[in-house]
């Protein structure tokens, strides 16, 4: 059985609203129901009529930018909507903005394939189910604030550093290490301390480690006394709904004597994970859509230039063809036969050099 999404497409241009209609309708999964806007103003109307689980948003709209309807749909009452950015030039710049104004993905049209629309919509689904019972989520309201601080970010250095330092705090551990799975052991949960992304240790620990290095290297025979540096493990996995396996484990490390994490604790760590396993999404998510943008960029760089020297050289084509009919209309009962003539010839002359300046530039792109 499938299930009902409501989806509205925000989006000047009636051709890609019907290929994001087309497209979704291949889904076997999801039944969407599909409301349509062709200006932000008409979308954030309907966003007051209707609980849309999902927007589609353009960048480029004719009363305002996708960026501005974002900032207007976040004033506004009830529960907000995912929002995938949709554009037709790639810009890293714009994809940062767009995902701080709160959108979970930019997708270049030209790119759109059937297969990676329908993907990009069900994880930004799955990324608002999280979302939604943040309320009752068995997070302390302090700690519920250190989540909201390292999701601040899109980068997955900036996050993990930021949330192994909060959690360390909150656990009371003496060293917190957010650490990913081993690509090949995922199912089995392997994970190599070593391969921390990031890690935070207590001032306590920091000063041990030293001391006990010191004493392996002079130690002769006997091996030094390993019980202060045994620490007692806690993992906690890295994993959201959304995830078939985890991402990787929270792992909580305490010295001797150092009280551990008690039960009545453990369901506000575990919900933190989650939160930790969405910011991760997000960021690699984040990384991704650079990624394909640079490789765009790259492509095309040398194209935009071509494409950027046509376009002023028609713009003055297509000036002097305008100017010398706008003449003719107007003062042709006062121009002699031949100024009409000549104005004429240069109507001519400038529209073949134009259809020749499209003819350079299609091969040029292809």
């Amino acid at each position: 059985m499938t299930e009902t999404q409501t989806l509205l497409i925000v989006d000047d241009c009636e051709a890609d609203r019907e290929v994001f209609r087309e497209y979704l309708s291949t889904d076997p999964q999801v039944s969407y129901e599909i409301f349509e806007a062709e200006e932000a103003a008409e979308g954030l109307a309907l966003c007051k009529e209707i609980q849309c689980d999902l927007i589609l948003l353009d960048f480029r709209l004719p009363d305002m930018t996708g960026l501005e309807f974002l900032q207007q749909r976040q004033q506004q009452a009830g529960i907000l909507p995912s929002v995938i950015m949709m554009t037709g030039e790639g810009c890293e710049t714009i994809a940062v903005q767009a995902m701080k104004c709160g959108a979970e993905n930019y997708l270049l049209k030209q790119d759109l394939e059937a297969r990676s629309l329908i993907r990009a919509v069900r994880d930004a689904m799955r990324q608002r189910r999280l979302q939604v019972p943040q309320i009752v989520n068995p997070l302390p309201e302090a700690m519920a604030a250190s989540v909201l601080r390292f999701r601040r970010s899109l980068d997955l250095e900036v996050v993990a550093e930021a949330a192994v330092a909060e959690i360390r705090h909150w656990a009371r551990c003496d060293r917190a290490s957010i650490i990913p799975s081993l690509p090949t052991s995922r199912k089995a949960g392997a994970y190599e301390p070593s391969l921390a992304l990031a890690q935070a240790q207590s001032p306590q620990l920091t000063q041990l480690l030293p001391n006990a290095a010191a004493r392996q290297r002079r130690g002769r025979g006997r091996p030094p006394k390993r019980l202060q540096l045994e620490l007692t493990p806690i993992r906690i996995p890295i994993l959201s709904p959304a995830q078939e396996l985890p991402w990787g484990c929270l792992l909580l490390e305490y010295l001797p004597g150092t009280p551990l994490l008690s039960a009545e604790e453990a369901p506000a760590f575990e919900a933190l994970a989650e939160q930790l396993a969405i910011a991760i999404d997000q960021a690699e998510e984040h990384r991704q859509a650079l990624a394909q943008i640079q490789e765009l960029q790259s492509k095309t760089g040398s194209k935009v230039d071509a494409v950027d020297e046509a376009t002023i050289q028609s713009r003055k084509l297509l000036g002097n063809v305008l100017a010398a009919a706008s003449t003719l209309v107007k003062h042709r009962a006062q121009l002699r036969h031949e100024q009409q003539a000549h104005l004429l010839q240069q109507i001519e002359d400038h529209s073949r050099m134009f259809v020749s300046l499209l003819e350079e530039l299609s091969k040029e792109l292809h």
